[in-house]
Order: structure tokens, then sequence, then C-alpha cells
């Protein structure tokens, strides 16, 4: 099947096949397969912020200047006001930042009944309704119905293979190894096909709030440009 629209069965089949004893069974994990698959899964799911999972959301006030994070927050990337509403950042806050107008913390609490929970505490009032980039976090598969990839099947599986080595005790052996090649390989891929598409090359300077700022243009007899050079001097071998 295509990429994006593998499920988990084509994984779960493929698997089966591989494995030398076909039985899905486990001692105490009801099904192997699935185990594997979401260990993978959530093992891919730590390797970078992927692009695909990164969202983008307002912040839910609970009180005062806390707000909720929301539930699928899996690693916060930016905290930031967007005062005219057009997308783009216009202010920037950061964990623990010594100047309190732009600083937060963020209190995660856990208990084994309950899970985890997590708010964002401003230490100042924010100027702008805050918003939130954060990394989504990946729910397991549950082995049934229709249940589509985020990552190709082929890099999954390979994934899956390794663990299953891994926890037989066969990591040092050949098979081991022409697997991590190709789980290489598949990786490379798919972070060079997919992790940074159609992004602005252009260099910029970015103030501490993260505003780009204008510089003044020196050509190279040091004197101020007001207008861009038509050419690169460094490239005009002409004599006078």
């Amino acid at each position: 099947m295509a990429y994006r629209s593998d499920t988990y069965t084509s994984v779960a089949n493929r698997l089966k096949d591989w494995m030398q004893d076909a039985s899905d069974t486990g001692g105490n994990v009801t099904s192997r397969i699935l185990d594997l698959v979401n260990r993978a899964n959530q093992s891919l799911w730590m390797e970078r912020p992927w692009a695909g999972l990164v969202v983008r959301s307002a912040l839910t006030l609970s009180s005062g200047k806390t707000y909720t994070l929301p539930a699928a927050c899996g690693v916060i990337l930016d905290v930031y006001h967007d005062t005219d509403s057009d997308g783009r950042p216009d202010g920037h806050y950061y964990e623990d930042s010594s100047d309190t107008a732009r600083g937060y913390y963020v209190s995660r609490s856990y208990a084994k009944d309950t899970g985890f929970a997590q708010t964002i505490t401003f230490m100042a009032t924010p100027s702008s309704a805050p918003y939130i980039r954060y990394v989504k976090l990946l729910e397991d598969f549950a082995g049934t119905g229709t249940e589509y990839l985020y990552f190709p099947s082929e890099l999954l599986v390979a994934k899956a293979q390794m663990f299953h080595l891994e926890d037989g005790g066969l990591s040092a052996g050949d098979m081991y190894k022409a697997i991590q090649q190709k789980f290489t390989r598949e990786m490379t891929n798919f972070m060079q096909s997919q992790q940074f598409e159609n992004r602005e090359q252009r260099m910029m300077i970015l103030d501490d709030q993260g505003t780009e700022v204008s510089t003044d243009r020196y050509n190279l007899g040091g004197g101020p440009e007001s207008e861009p050079s038509p050419y690169d001097p460094s490239y005009d071998l002409r004599s006078d």
C-alpha cells in the first residue's frame, strides 16, 4: 500500500509471515505483534519532532495566569502570541525566563490512577491570547478496525523486527545487522523526503523576542549601500 494509506493490518501480517514462530500469543503479552508495532511506533515518535506531528493551538485558560496544556501535548516547541492574527508569532515566551514578562513554568503531575496532567503558568499576565506549538503524542494501535500508520510501513516493520530480535537475544547476528542497515536507510529516506518541505532558505536576524530585524548593508569599500548590488562584486573580474 502507498505511504499515508498503509494500515496496521498490513504491517501486522508482514510481521506474522516473518517471525519464525507464527503464533501471535506470548506468555503475558496478549499479542506479540501488537506489542512490537506499538513499541516501534513510540520509539520512532521519540526520534525527533516530526513535521507532520507538529500542531498549533490556542491555550485554554484554567484560572488566573494558568492554562491547560492539550492532552496530546508531548513536547513543547514554542509558546507565543499573535496579536494581529496573521498566523505568525509576534512575541515568544520561554520556560523559566529571567524576563518575567516573557516567562512561564510548566507543572507536570503524575499519579498511577489518573496518569499525567500538565498546566502552564505565566509569570505575568500575557499581553495577548497565548498559543502553543507542540509535538502531539501518537496513540497506540488497538489491533481492530482500520488504523492508519503515520510512519511508512517499511520503517515501522524494520523497527519492530529489531525489537523482536533484541527480545530474543539475537542482536549480534547477521540478520539483525541487515535489518538495522535497512532501518537506517528507510529512516534517512523518510527524513529527507518529509521533514523539511519547502522551507525558506533566506537567513534572517531575530531579536530577543523572535522578531526579524533589519541591518544596514555595506559595499566592499566599507560605505553604506542603499540598494542591493546587481551582482556579486567578488565575481567581477573586469579591470578598470
